[in-house]
């Protein structure tokens, strides 16, 4: 049974005629339910502020955004400012109430649909008599009352209304609630809607309404104020017109409207005339054209902005930023270093933190894909200096991208989060770029599922807001992560479409990402030939390694190698990589340990190559974390290369790590290989609080004092066999530090 309303008791008791009876309240659906809801019942794709619209005009019931969204989709209707008109379908719905009432309560009932937030006292200072018509449509069920303010009993009487009052009358209305007391934004609204032809003291006055928008964040509002001025600008006052159309476009790019966006600055660039506007229109245009075509028309349109003549040397610092990132592209290039650095010697003689601050985080961020080392003097006085206008740019966001990719996972967590709720507060379209990092940094820290659910939540947010780009990098995410765990099938069909896209869009990051997955995918299955085929495009002709190919070469690229037998070409790149991995902040430099201990095998040097290993396991220069799932890799190596030399007990309790951290993420071929492996042992199991003699002597020293170095000395072992057998004593005793493990064996020891 249903009821409308809020009945304060069950009607004819049904409460007490069923033993289980529950009320359900069902409250109007989200913005994002709606978006879902035409996109899977419709195929309507509509831009984020065309469904808030949808979700404001239906008051959040599906059936009536269904009936608006097939209205949108056939033309019958067209998304403007203010609420949606409606088709014929859902006017017949309320207009038998509405043709009931006197015709002056429906004329009050059009300046009530046209105000923002109509009050008692605001109809009563624009005719007296408008109080008595409230109290009418009040009785009528078409109006409510919450104190002085008034409200329809349903969002549909508003358009329901307002469209039933021709427009010179409307015109009319509108002049005479622009001279109530209304706040600015209001106030030039009415003033443009009473304007019957371009109006240059109206123009002024949605400008003044625009900037006051957006410094409250209102990006939708300020975005059609923008179009309303540039509207009203008189013929002739055409670079009025063009920053006005500019400023629109830049509003409707950070409400989601990426297709509005693009159109109104594409009516910009096309004037012939060179110019300093045309230069900012090609600037944003730029930005626009990097979510939706890519960083290579990204970075020719920002080439042609440089060219133009007149250019402010603000506007220059920030296309040189905007111009250093796409030319780098996720990779250390020297031209995106180039541009970067003239970015900041030039921003460091104009002396203006927004582009000082843009300038400091892009020379940070190409450093990093560079060498791998992260520059915190550069951002942390990016950070001082306050927010950019390109949160692309921003101090605070590079310093998460760099700390998620040198495995300090819980510092780029932290600002991750901080970051994103500050993106949603603001509505921000950058936020789903943010969380595709986000989703990026989970990737390495092992939280998968983490991982995919930002991705998926991402993804519904880009589509809503026309970001193809976005959503085709929240893909590349997923399908790094099926790869990681061994989906075969889906993952060599959709990688190679997704690096088709990444090609074509320049994201050579992206490329390199995909290509490490994919090429990890096929070791699992024991193809190195195949690995190295894929990555061999990449890293046969290298002679210098970025961040981006030292990753490749250091995860896969010489395991593929040694695994196929060039253990010259191997040894080549490992070359590369020690030189790389000299000077990173990142897990770079155990994954050359890694390489180092597959190719001491390779040329059968089993016990380096084990030290080697045991190096890489045992992590001693981890700042925070590491990559669970490539130091499992690293263990089953290590527990391969022990079982051969006949280390049994040894190899089992590695090889029984590598199989629970492969089997906790997920990776199920990685797992069946560490299983694998463990069979071939035999023997009995052996207990994991039983200590070998190693182990054993290594407890007494350290429970004595010694740091691992003096124990080193002591038992002539090397420093990270030290720390690697220690890593394995505090799992088998279950403690996790020195005075922990003190107070576990220490009375034993006396």
């Amino acid at each position: 049974a249903t009821v409308r309303g809020r009945p304060a008791h069950p009607p004819l008791e049904l409460d007490r005629a069923f033993v289980a009876f529950r009320r359900l309240a069902v409250g109007p659906v989200s913005v994002g339910a709606i978006h879902r809801m035409l996109w899977g019942r419709l195929s309507l794709n509509l831009p984020r502020p065309a469904v808030v619209r949808v979700h404001e005009t239906s008051g959040g019931n599906p059936f009536y955004a269904l009936e608006l969204g097939r209205a949108l989709a056939d033309g019958r209707i067209v998304p403007g400012s203010g609420p949606l008109s409606l088709p014929e379908s859902l006017q017949s719905v309320v207009a038998a109430r509405l043709d009931t009432l006197p015709t002056r309560v429906r004329e009050t009932l059009v300046a009530v649909a046209a105000l923002a937030a109509p009050t008692v006292p605001l109809l009563e200072s624009l005719a007296p008599e408008a109080v008595d018509d409230v109290e009418r449509a009040q009785g009528r069920g078409v109006l409510e009352l919450e104190g002085d303010r008034i409200r329809f009993t349903h969002p549909l009487f508003a358009p329901a209304c307002y469209s039933t009052m021709p427009l010179h009358r409307r015109r009319r209305l509108h002049a005479r609630l622009a001279r109530l007391d209304l706040d600015i934004e209001e106030r030039a609204r009415h003033l443009a809607a009473a304007a019957s032809g371009p109006d240059d003291t109206v123009a002024h006055a949605l400008d003044t309404a625009v900037a006051h928008a957006g410094a409250r964040g209102a990006a939708l509002a300020a975005a059609e104020l923008s179009e309303l001025a540039a509207a009203l600008t008189p013929t002739d006052a055409v670079d009025d017109a063009e920053r006005r159309r500019i400023a629109a476009a830049e509003y409707w790019w950070r409400a989601g409207d990426m297709a509005r966006a693009r159109r109104l600055l594409e009516a910009v660039v096309s004037s012939p005339s060179p110019s300093p506007v045309r230069a900012a229109a090609l600037g944003r245009l730029a930005l626009v054209h990097r979510e939706t075509k890519g960083f290579r028309e990204a970075e020719r349109l920002l080439k042609r902005a440089l060219d133009e003549p007149g250019l402010d040397p603000q506007e220059r610092i920030d296309m040189l930023c905007r111009l250093a990132w796409m030319t780098a592209a996720g990779r250390g290039s020297v031209d995106g270093i180039r541009y970067a650095n003239q970015a900041l010697r030039l921003a460091e003689r104009v002396a203006q933190p927004v582009q000082l601050a843009a300038s400091l985080a892009t020379v940070a961020e190409l450093t990093f894909w560079r060498t791998g080392r992260i520059r915190r003097d550069l951002l942390d006085r990016a950070t001082e200096l306050g927010p950019t206008v390109d949160r692309f740019l921003d101090g605070r966001v590079t310093l998460a991208r760099l700390l998620g990719l040198a495995d300090r996972y819980e510092e780029a967590r932290s600002l991750w989060t901080e970051l994103i709720a500050e993106g949603r507060a603001r509505s921000d379209p950058s936020v789903t770029e943010s969380m595709m990092f986000l989703a990026r940094m989970e990737v390495a820290s092992g939280r998968w599922d983490a991982a995919r659910r930002v991705c998926e939540e991402a993804i519904e947010l880009a589509r809503q807001m026309g970001d193809e780009m976005e959503e085709s990098l929240c893909r590349m995410v997923v399908a790094e992560i099926d790869a990681y765990r061994g989906e075969a099938e889906n993952v060599r069909r959709e990688i190679p479409r997704l690096l088709q896209v990444a090609a074509g869009v320049g994201f050579s990051g992206a490329i390199c990402r995909l290509t490490r997955a994919l090429a990890s995918l096929e070791l699992s299955c024991g193809d190195a030939g195949a690995s190295w085929r894929l990555t061999a495009p990449l890293l046969a002709d290298v002679t210098e390694l970025d961040e981006a190919l030292a990753q490749l070469a250091g995860s896969v690229g010489i395991e593929a190698l040694v695994d196929i037998g060039d253990l010259a070409g191997a040894e080549r790149l490992l070359t590369l990589l020690d030189a790389h991995a000299a000077a990173s902040d990142t897990g770079v430099r155990r994954l050359a340990y890694r390489c180092r201990g597959l190719v001491l095998a390779g040329h059968g040097e089993h016990e380096r190559a084990i030290e080697a290993l045991e190096m890489a396991a045992s992590a001693p220069d981890a700042p925070q974390g590491t990559n669970p799932f490539e130091r499992a890799r690293t263990l089953l190596a290590l527990g391969t290369l022990q079982r051969r030399a006949q280390h049994k007990r040894a190899a089992r309790e590695t090889l029984e790590l590598a199989a629970e951290t492969f089997g906790r993420l997920g990776a199920r071929l990685w797992e069946a290989k560490a299983r694998a492996e463990l069979r071939r042992i035999g023997g009995r199991k052996a207990s994991t609080s039983e200590l070998s003699e190693t182990e054993r002597q290594i407890v007494e020293l350290v429970v004595a004092g010694r740091r691992n170095r003096e124990v080193a000395a002591e038992l002539s072992l090397s420093p990270n066999t030290v720390a690697w057998n220690l890593s394995k004593v505090y799992r088998k005793l279950g403690v996790s530090s020195r005075t922990e493990l003190a107070a576990r064996v220490g009375p034993t020891q006396e």
